[in-house]
């Protein structure tokens, strides 16, 4: 009975995460590739990928509100310059709501630049939710 009732809390957690279309703001000056994905709350494993979106450098993206999580899933966001050099990306959790496992967590997090091909001025970019329920990337 408890195991239920902790599903059914985590599932109604899922469903508050993401309760608008938000945007990605990317106020850098390099492209990045947003990979959402959904991932299970008991095991952190990733489940499925909803969608890749490629923000421009200075520029905002609407996340699609088909990748609100539904279910008990959680939201994750795998951001990475692109191009790349290597495989370093930064990882976040849902912009509200509880924050299960380590390889999501809340918030802020940080994006080196050492990955980037476009020159940087900064060892690294922070990436963190706004007030707005908006990701950015400054």
């Amino acid at each position: 009975m408890k195991k239920l009732a902790l599903l059914l809390i985590i599932a109604l957690i899922g469903l508050s995460q993401q309760s608008k279309a938000a945007d990605v703001v990317n106020n850098t000056n390099c492209a990045v590739s947003v990979q959402i994905v959904f991932y299970n709350p008991s095991t952190c494993a990733v489940t499925s990928t909803c969608t890749v979106l490629s923000v421009a450098a200075h520029s905002t993206v609407t996340i699609p509100t088909d990748c609100i999580s539904t279910s008990v899933a959680l939201l994750g966001f795998e951001i990475c310059w692109s191009p790349s050099v290597c495989t370093n990306c930064a990882s976040i959790g849902n912009s509200t709501g509880d924050h299960p496992c380590a390889q999501f967590p809340a918030g802020p997090v940080t994006l080196y630049t050492d990955c980037s091909t476009c020159v940087a001025i900064t060892p690294f970019v922070t990436i963190a939710w706004s007030s707005a329920g908006n990701l950015v990337i400054s």
